[in-house]
């Protein structure tokens, strides 16, 4: 498979949930962009990189249905600087 370097917490996804899998990593956007369209091996993605990266013609998306492939995230501030973000929280 190919992969991005440097995936932050999804390494776990890599070392203990696949650990006889062979990866490519790439640690170069570029080169990790060329070689997912010249090559047919599988990838990983996410819901963001269909909104700030070029989709790739001829791959199919599989979504991941693991609970270990969905990720909570919270945002947090101080009481007194909420008024400051209520735009940002009523957007999400």
């Amino acid at each position: 498979m190919i992969l991005m370097d440097n995936i932050g917490f999804w390494n776990f996804v890599r070392a203990e949930k696949m650990p006889d899998s062979r990866f490519l990593i790439q640690s170069d956007s570029f080169s990790f962009q060329e070689l997912l369209r010249s090559s047919t091996l599988p990838a990983f993605t996410t819901d963001l990189a269909k909104i700030y990266l070029k989709q790739t013609p001829g791959r199919i998306e599989v979504p991941v249905s693991d609970p270990e492939g969905s990720v909570t995230y919270y945002l947090v501030c101080r009481r007194e600087t909420a008024p400051a973000f209520r735009a940002l929280f009523a957007a999400l």
